[in-house]
């Protein structure tokens, strides 16, 4: 499963402060559902945001520049090409306000989860175990139901899934597409691409950069780099230093926050879970499915969804016994374990997406990373680059998106967010002021209390 839903309300209230809560309308839903939801906000700093499980999700930072230029009455031939942008009838266009098509792109990062994938080993045991038991416990199956009396557990484990491998594809082609302006010189038209080391991560990695190498093979004037392209792999585990997988903080891993995403979704589960229960307890006698294993019942929706061969076949079954505002609850019920495991609901979540952003002010300045948290000063870390690509996980993603402060300002450059194609941005020297809580390394002390 993957993280796709927007974070723009997340930025709009980051502004000027660390963290801050979701307002209560985000949840989705009416009813008495919605008002289960207000309560529970209300007693947890007033709710979640909406970050959801979705297919795969990116977060495309892009540093814009609006260059002045020297005004011609009488443009030479070819004047809108990749190298130097639109400079036709340059005395009246870059004069048309919001209109103008006239811009200079310099630089883009691509922050990206894997795709698709399979559930991870552990949730695999927990899945085909709780099948077993309903299977061997239930005594009859009700109209709409009976598909359990002979379903099969045949998901895999932890590997990307063959829709995770075309979205990640589709993907690199359409980051080609829109940043195809930054690619026009050959010493300069790769991005420099890293990958954290788990296997699913490393092949989205590879599937993104067949898709970026197809649309460059498509528009380049001359004949792109060939296949494989250099995937800077940075290992994971415990103890190792790598911005894209934190495992470095004691008290976020295993200290008080580490069960403060998981108390979010316990309290919360109340809300919504045991009608739905009841229900389907009355459809399966015998089955006493309890209300801690409903999200794993549903969970299983989504997991068949990317696992099918083709993404515009029917809904599996596992998804059409449950109703769309049990959807909603359930895609609120996950929302509080990203918000609330790993972002701004968490007092160490955003510290630990804090060497990455030291990693991007580097990149946006061309300057040496300064950073005391998760950087690995042994590897490799190019500067001068028009491009970078990551590939990581959906839970440091989250932290990253959390210790992104934005704001508005002053000065000619402009530092640009795009989070699943939704735009904000704020002038470059306020964006670095901004990010005094990374630069001095948020919380990070308190890892080790």
């Amino acid at each position: 499963m993957a993280f796709s839903e927007t974070m723009s309300s997340l930025f709009a209230r980051l502004r000027g402060s660390r963290y801050s809560s979701l307002p209560e309308d985000e949840a989705g839903g009416q009813g008495q559902g919605h008002r289960e939801r207000q309560a529970v906000q209300g007693r947890r700093h007033k709710g979640a945001i909406k970050l959801g499980v979705g297919l795969v999700s990116l977060a495309i930072i892009a540093y814009l520049v609006w260059n002045t230029v020297n005004v011609v009455d009488h443009p030479p031939a070819g004047c809108d090409t990749p190298k130097d942008g639109f400079q036709c009838h340059a005395n009246t266009s870059h004069l048309w306000g919001q209109y103008s098509p006239f811009f200079s792109l310099t630089f883009a990062q691509l922050l990206s989860r894997h795709g698709a994938r399979d559930p991870t080993s552990f949730k695999s045991l927990v899945y085909r175990a709780l099948v077993a038991r309903i299977q061997a416990d239930t005594t009859s199956y009700a109209p709409g139901y009976a598909f359990l009396r002979t379903y099969r557990y045949t998901l895999g484990s932890d590997q990307l899934t063959p829709f995770g491998q075309a979205h990640m594809f589709r993907s690199g082609l359409h980051f080609h597409h829109r940043y195809r302006a930054l690619l026009h010189d050959p010493a300069t038209s790769l991005p420099f691409i890293r990958a954290s080391g788990q296997a699913r991560v490393i092949h989205s990695a590879q599937n993104w950069t067949a898709g970026f190498h197809a649309g460059l093979a498509s528009s380049s004037p001359y004949p792109p780099p060939p296949l494989p392209y250099p995937i800077l792999t940075i290992p994971e585990g415990p103890g190792v230093n790598n911005t894209l997988s934190v495992k470095l903080c004691p008290a976020f891993l295993t200290g008080p926050a580490s069960i403060v995403g998981d108390a979010a979704q316990t309290e919360f589960l109340p809300t919504f879970a045991p009608p739905i229960a009841a229900r389907l307890n009355a459809a399966l006698p015998g089955a006493n499915i309890s209300d801690a294993e409903v999200p794993l019942l549903m969970d299983l929706c989504p997991y068949h969804v990317v696992a099918s061969p083709s993404p515009d076949a029917p809904l599996p079954e596992f998804c059409t016994i449950f109703s769309y505002s049990e959807w909603q609850s359930y895609d609120y019920f996950q929302t509080l374990g990203k918000w609330f495991g790993f972002g701004p609901g968490n007092p160490l979540g955003p510290t630990q997406g804090v060497g990455w952003v030291n990693e991007l002010l580097a990149r946006l300045t061309d300057r040496p990373v300064r950073d005391g948290t998760s950087t690995n000063a042994s590897l490799p870390f190019p500067l001068g680059r028009r491009v970078y690509a990551d590939f990581g996980h959906d839970n440091e993603m989250v932290g990253v998106l959390g210790a992104l402060g934005l704001g508005g300002g002053g000065g000619e450059e402009w530092v640009r967010v795009l989070v699943n194609g939704r735009v904000m941005g704020c002038r470059l020297g306020r964006f670095v002021d901004s990010m005094k809580f990374a630069r001095e390394g948020g919380g990070w002390e308190r890892c080790f209390v």
